[in-house]
């Protein structure tokens, strides 16, 4: 009787810690990478990647045959009637921020239904796409 018992209460503490580390966002955790386009003749290799994290940091990486280039900020993912789009806030201005306004501080990506996260600075030509890393 008392192993049953035993057996019933770690079961419960299992699946209760499980619960707790399941937030709705963990599936966008870790590393996007970009998705080579054809049409611009990407060097494979060199494709952008982002690594968001847990504590709602993330770093933007840029490869390149001079080296990596690395930003870094804070991350937001809001989820409403129109889908899901990550917010992307960076600390200072940067050339390397994909954004249609000079001087702009912050990403928009929009995730689509086949997961893929979209940039959403199209209008001025800077379509990128990324794929969760696996």
């Amino acid at each position: 009787m008392k192993k049953n018992g035993l057996l019933i209460v770690l079961l419960i503490s299992l699946i209760s810690c499980s619960k707790d580390d399941a937030s709705p966002n963990s599936v966008y955790y870790g590393k996007w990478m970009e998705v080579p386009d054809p049409a611009a003749n990407s060097i494979p290799g060199f494709e952008v990647y982002y690594v968001f994290k847990k504590d709602k940091k993330f770093v933007k990486t840029i490869p390149s045959t001079n080296g990596n280039k690395s930003l870094s900020g804070q991350y937001e993912i809001i989820k409403n009637e129109t889908g899901t789009s990550f917010v992307l806030t960076y600390p200072s201005a940067n050339e390397s921020i994909s954004n249609c306004t000079s001087g702009a501080l912050i990403e928009n990506y929009k995730l689509q239904e086949t997961d893929y996260l979209v940039d959403q600075a199209s209008a001025c030509g800077r379509y990128k796409a990324f794929k969760k890393a696996k």
